[in-house]
């Protein structure tokens, strides 16, 4: 079987975990993330340090991602703090782009030197806190 047939058959189970229109708007989103290569698994070495983003409507976003264990996870975007952490939703479509991306193994991997890490984690903070603080209020976004 190719590996676009084994990815559509997974793809398909994951689809029919869907239950609402609102979870198959994520689907897509994640699949479109995905489909574009946003991605990206920065590792750092020699230490192997790694750090996950995705690239979100606003900003590259960091996101806690580990493959083997489905209790930790975390998303710096606001549909993970304002429906994932209130049990509104599962998860924010930029982890469910993770999951995907990591077992398709369809994820850009960086690589950089140990030393460029305080560097590297001083921009990404700051570019999602400009992020943050874009937005005029800190209401609750619509659904997609």
């Amino acid at each position: 079987m190719s590996q676009s047939s084994t990815n559509d058959l997974e793809n398909q189970h994951v689809f029919h975990q869907v239950e609402h229109s609102s979870d198959l708007s994520r689907m897509k989103k994640a699949r479109a993330v995905v489909d574009g290569h946003g991605v990206k698994l920065h590792k750092f070495l020699p230490s192997g340090r790694t750090i996950w983003t995705v690239i979100g409507s606003d900003s590259e976003l960091f996101v806690d991602f580990d493959p083997g264990d489905d209790s930790k996870l975390y998303c710096a975007c606001s549909d993970f703090y304002f429906r994932v952490l209130s049990n509104k939703i599962s998860e924010c479509y930029h982890l469910l782009a993770c999951k995907i991306a990591q077992k398709e193994e369809m994820y850009v991997v960086i690589n950089f030197s140990d030393d460029e890490f305080p560097q590297f984690l001083r921009a990404l903070v700051s570019d999602n806190l400009r992020s943050i603080s874009a937005r005029t209020t800190a209401k609750e976004e619509p659904l997609p």
